[in-house]
């Protein structure tokens, strides 16, 4: 392939491309007075969407092209409980969160090596995390600070790579499958 006008700033994709991003977040806040102490509280909530189609080589030929296509799910809380008395101000408290990630990414391998791909991944994450921290104020200009944090977190994947091989005759060769021609799948 060689680039026939010359603008480096141009390509002769074969296709368009599409860039498309949906995201919606929303945090809030509450925080009490107890007299002793503050109780604070944090939730938050994003659900996230992306899908945009690589090009990778600007060239009229379908060899190295892919459609990213993203969902992302997270939520998450956090309480915790702070306050001072005399020199010593300190919080403790405790976090909990939810992410779901599902990855969809078909490729277009069709001139280079006759075939077709599908990248998927899925992953559920679970965390909990408990915090306490101290700071003794000693003088104006000096303090000792010390915490303890416990964290827990909880990962489930499931993903793969597979040579769909639409046209039968896919150049693709893989020792771990179980043959060039045959739909392949790598988890």
């Amino acid at each position: 392939y060689t680039d026939t006008d010359g603008d480096p700033f141009t390509g002769d994709w074969a296709r368009d491309s599409q860039y498309d991003i949906d995201q919606f977040g929303v945090t809030a806040r509450i925080e009490g007075d107890l007299g002793f102490a503050t109780l604070t509280s944090i939730t938050g909530y994003i659900d996230f969407d992306r899908d945009f189609y690589i090009d990778s080589d600007a060239s009229p030929l379908r060899q190295f092209e892919f459609n990213q296509l993203d969902h992302v799910q997270q939520w998450s809380e956090e309480v915790r409980l702070s306050g001072d008395a005399g020199q010593l101000n300190w919080v403790v408290g405790g976090i909990y969160s939810q992410d779901k990630v599902k990855v969809r990414t078909p490729s277009f391998l069709d001139n280079l090596f006759a075939t077709e791909g599908l990248i998927t991944a899925d992953q559920d994450t679970t965390a909990f995390g408990a915090f306490a921290q101290g700071e003794w104020a000693l003088s104006d200009t000096l303090s000792l600070v010390a915490g303890l944090r416990y964290t827990d977190e909880e990962k489930d994947y499931v993903g793969g790579t597979r040579d769909l091989n639409p046209f039968g005759i896919s150049l693709l060769i893989n020792p771990l499958c179980p043959g060039p021609t045959q739909p392949c799948q790598l988890s």
